[in-house]
């Protein structure tokens, strides 16, 4: 499933994996659409007035992605966060951006486990907040992939098994303008690995 929101400072591509059924150790099943998604995508870019700028949208021939990797589509263990507190999420513009903790993703690479923090952004409608912001950094930053990291959007509700799907990690619209206001990943999503999957850097 995959909905679409346009929020300044934030390319919002949501992308649902969630599963309880028997396929779930199925992780092809992710990139079903991938394709198709990362279509709509540059379909948006090429005509619409953000975030690209008219120079940017003449020459633009697509963006630049890491192929489809099924090792990138992890099963995870989901957490929701019962009470949290409204914080202020430092952009890279020296803004800030209100936040609070929705929950916590949990899976292994390897032999390793990681965590990745969910947000929902608080400065919107209610109705308008049926996604979180997982804004991670990892080993691919800058040599590869946007210097200030990258960001998942997924859509809820999640299930508490669930999947992480790298291959649709996206830049923040400051990847493509320094005019967007864009959430600095925190440190506890900073991932002491390479994620070769999702959107590489762009112009690069």
């Amino acid at each position: 499933m995959m909905i679409r929101i346009l929020i300044v400072g934030l390319v919002v591509t949501l992308a649902g994996c969630n599963s309880t059924d028997e396929s779930l150790g199925d992780v092809v099943s992710c990139l079903d659409d991938l394709a198709t998604h990362r279509s709509s995508i540059n379909s948006a870019f090429a005509n619409e007035e953000y975030p690209l700028s008219d120079e940017q949208r003449a020459d633009f021939e697509g963006l630049d992605y890491y192929p489809p990797r099924a090792e990138y589509c992890i099963p995870a263990n989901f957490k929701k966060v019962t009470a949290s507190e409204v914080i202020a999420m430092p952009t890279y513009n020296e803004k800030s951006i209100p936040f609070r903790e929705y929950g916590v993703f949990e899976f292994q690479v390897g032999d390793v486990d990681y965590l990745l923090t969910a947000y929902q952004r608080m400065d919107l409608q209610e109705e308008k907040r049926q996604w979180v912001l997982v804004p991670f950094k990892d080993n691919t930053n800058g040599r590869g992939t946007y210097g200030g990291g990258r960001y998942l959007q997924i859509q809820l509700p999640i299930d508490a098994q669930t999947e992480i799907d790298f291959n649709r990690a996206a830049n923040p619209w400051c990847a493509y303008g320094a005019k967007y206001t864009c959430p600095v990943p925190p440190v506890q999503n900073w991932l002491d690995m390479p994620i070769e999957a999702g959107e590489k850097m762009f112009g690069a």
